[in-house]
């Protein structure tokens, strides 16, 4: 009868073990964030409607319309942008997902905040530039007009000038080319996957 139990008991061990093993690998697993880089009308929320859909989803752009009651007050910024670090933080804190960052990802110095962030959580971050619509600056206009007809709340209006007469779709695209061939932007990301799109 002991040998029995001892037998029941160490089958009992050893299926112990081997479940926290198990989950040791599987907690060890690699999870990304997902940097998608590119103009308001370049496609962020179709990108990630057809290939990051599993992924969770932070936008500031969903931020801003809750606190503010539209996308387009920019007056709570710094707010809109601390809890969507807060809610990066909380969810890589779990270890369990992907995480699409619904953001441009315009500035520098703001990509290099939230990657420093990302891989202090030790998740990995892959960088998915919307290229060839980003540089169609009058293309991306002309994606958010129809948007805005169709009433859609977005973050650019597709007809603002900007002081100098530059039109804002314009002034973002030349930004995001300067961006995406600066030597800075090329050191930042050429340890990581970079997908152009």
């Amino acid at each position: 009868m002991s040998i029995i139990i001892f037998m029941v008991a160490a089958a009992i061990v050893i299926a112990a073990f081997s479940m926290l093993v198990i989950s040791r690998v599987e907690t060890d697993s690699k999870h990304y964030v997902i940097f998608p880089v590119g103009i308001s009308g370049a496609g962020k929320d179709y990108t990630y409607a057809n290939k990051f859909s599993s992924c969770v989803k932070i936008s500031p752009d969903e931020i801003r319309r809750t606190l503010c009651g539209n996308v387009t007050d920019q007056s709570r910024n710094a707010c809109v942008f601390d809890l969507a670090h807060y809610m990066l933080k909380r969810e890589m804190s779990y270890g369990q997902n992907d995480i699409y960052l619904s953001e441009t990802h315009l500035w520098l110095p703001g990509i290099q905040d939230e990657l420093e962030m990302v891989l202090d959580y030790g998740y990995e971050p892959v960088f998915v530039l919307l290229d060839s619509a980003s540089r169609d600056w009058e293309m991306c206009r002309d994606r958010v007009k129809t948007a805005l007809q169709n009433g859609e709340d977005r973050s650019a209006t597709a007809d603002v000038i900007l002081d100098d007469g530059t039109p804002l779709l314009k002034s973002m695209s030349d930004r995001y080319v300067s961006l995406v061939e600066s030597e800075d932007f090329k050191q930042l990301t050429k340890d990581y996957r970079v997908k152009k799109l």
